[in-house]
């Protein structure tokens, strides 16, 4: 969305698309609110798993494996971002006093932009688009981790900004959204699993989550006893099943 500041003396643009949306006055967007609640908590936990195997666990050089985890705990910037910015898409914090539903991604044209007095009127707002836009942009750089989601990300956003599927825009945007906000649900196993001395660290983690599912998932074999070992116990076996008979 673009926005218009004091009377078109500067203009700003933020990755949302409505604002003040009372499609979320419905049960069916506030239930997509509560998923995506759910969802973001699942990608706290993974970012949080992912960045304590990363950090302890050496797989690459030290700056590499801090180029990693600084990736993936970069999350926080799309949570925050995300935390920031939803209010005000949803309508329960307004950017003035006169806030009308809002809709548009792109605009050349200043009659279209939404006019704002001032940045400190919202900048909350303004805060949650920076982080947002710097969490998009670093996820770019790892084209090759991400490079699904991004065509999804830009299909839906060519959709929306030519208006293919008008009464979709609101939903398209949802979706838009969390393909951004909750990649780390796709990227941190990926990552994890790709790499075979952090999977394994996975599976002996401490964490307390993963330590019950391993102990759940994984039994712990005995380990086999030694040839000698067994030939010795299956002699003392027929020796004693000999001394039966014998009796």
């Amino acid at each position: 969305m673009i926005f218009s500041v004091n009377n078109g003396e500067y203009t700003i643009w933020i990755p949302i698309y409505t604002l003040d949306d009372d499609s979320y006055d419905t049960y069916f967007y506030r239930g997509l609110l509560i998923i995506e609640l759910i969802l973001s908590i699942f990608a706290f936990l993974f970012i949080v798993t992912s960045g304590y195997i990363i950090i302890t666990t050496r797989a690459f050089h030290t700056n590499m494996n801090s180029l990693y985890a600084y990736f993936v705990i970069s999350w926080m910037f799309s949570g925050v971002g995300n935390s920031l910015t939803t209010p005000y898409i949803i309508g329960t914090w307004k950017v003035d006093d006169n806030s009308t539903n809002y809709r548009s991604w792109w605009t050349d044209d200043v009659a279209e932009m939404t006019p704002i007095k001032s940045i400190q009127e919202a900048w909350p707002l303004f805060l949650g688009g920076f982080l947002t836009w710097y969490y998009m942009f670093l996820t770019v750089r790892v084209f090759v981790c991400g490079f699904v989601m991004i065509m999804c990300a830009l299909i839906l956003v060519i959709v929306i900004t030519f208006k293919c599927v008008s009464s979709w825009d609101t939903f398209l945007t949802y979706c838009f959204n969390n393909i951004v906000h909750l990649n780390p649900l796709i990227i941190c196993p990926v990552l994890i699993f790709s790499v075979s001395t952090w999977s394994k660290a996975l599976l002996h983690s401490r964490l307390p989550i993963i330590d019950k599912i391993t102990k759940i998932t994984f039994i712990d074999l005995p380990a086999a006893l030694p040839a000698q070992n067994i030939q010795q116990e299956t002699e003392t076996y027929f020796s004693q099943l000999k001394n039966v008979w014998e009796k």
